[in-house]
């Protein structure tokens, strides 16, 4: 029965995941590059239980960006803190410090080899520290080109933004893929461009990670009138709008697809259904 559970996983995620092993991730991120089309790649993996866990972890992403320097692709690596050793729950046998050391030990292979590091944010256990962390390492390696993730459907979302901005970590903007203590789509979709907004004019160079064509479209225009030579992205999950990435392409906007990889993939396809089944019909038309 477990067998056919985790085959069922495996069919009904394989479109937004990009395979098992690091070498299809990276096989996806040449096929997307020659579309115009950069690739943050991430290994699911999330809430590790052990220290060995987490240190095996940073192995994993070490060799992947040993081969995106090799192979000169235009790639980059987003982790989530649980993955690397944040605790999720008290009483998790985790070393206190041990998701901070492990990012750093991380983090200087990425500035060793000049790619970009993006960290995702999780749910209301973690965000406090993983914040935190992310302005402790920016201060500790200051040319490290850096972005974190900030879902707008907290209450402290702005105050983060601007903490981050502060210390000149880059944001990627979302709605917020876990659960947050705002809901509303309209009202979190008013947020989102608020803190786009302040980015754009303070020359931040925010991304924003969203599906939602309204706000898709609101953004491109906020863009054009008030300054299109300032620097902004977006990013979709692979397996989504692929049509309209390509339209952005073709428009000279920045694209990048979050493309995952790997087999523990029942937590990051649960995300992925509910979003998938609210949007099927632009899913089974291409886009």
């Amino acid at each position: 029965m477990k067998k056919i559970f985790s085959w069922a996983v495996k069919i009904v995620s394989s479109p937004f995941v990009a395979g098992d092993k690091p070498e299809d991730a990276l096989r996806v991120a040449a096929e997307l590059n020659k579309q115009g089309v950069d690739i943050i790649i991430n290994f699911l993996g999330e809430d590790v239980l052990t220290d060995e866990q987490a240190k095996e972890n940073v192995k994993i992403y070490c060799q992947l960006l040993h081969e995106i320097n090799t192979r000169g692709l235009r790639a980059r690596i987003s982790i989530k803190p649980t993955q690397l050793g944040l605790p999720k729950h008290i009483g998790l046998k985790l070393d206190k410090y041990a998701y901070r050391y492990n990012l750093a030990d991380l983090a200087k292979v990425n500035l060793y080899y000049h790619i970009p590091l993006e960290i995702d944010m999780e749910g209301p256990e973690t965000v406090n520290e993983t914040i935190a962390s992310t302005i402790y390492l920016k201060e500790c390696l200051p040319e490290l080109d850096l972005r974190q993730s900030v879902a707008m459907n907290f209450s402290d979302s702005f105050k983060w933004v601007f903490d981050l901005t502060s210390c000149k970590v880059k944001i990627r903007l979302c709605k917020g893929a876990y659960g947050g203590d705002l809901i509303g789509e309209s009202g979190l979709r008013k947020r989102l461009l608020s803190a786009f907004l302040f980015l754009l004019n303070s020359s931040a160079d925010p991304d924003v990670a969203t599906h939602d064509m309204g706000l898709i479209g609101t953004i491109c225009f906020l863009k054009e009138k008030y300054s299109n030579c300032l620097l902004s992205g977006f990013q979709f999950l692979l397996g989504f709008r692929r049509r309209t990435r390509r339209k952005l392409v073709e428009g000279g906007e920045r694209v990048v697809v979050y493309a995952p990889f790997g087999t523990n993939r029942l937590p990051y396809a649960k995300r992925r259904w509910k979003y998938l089944l609210k949007n099927l019909p632009s899913f089974l038309l291409g886009d």
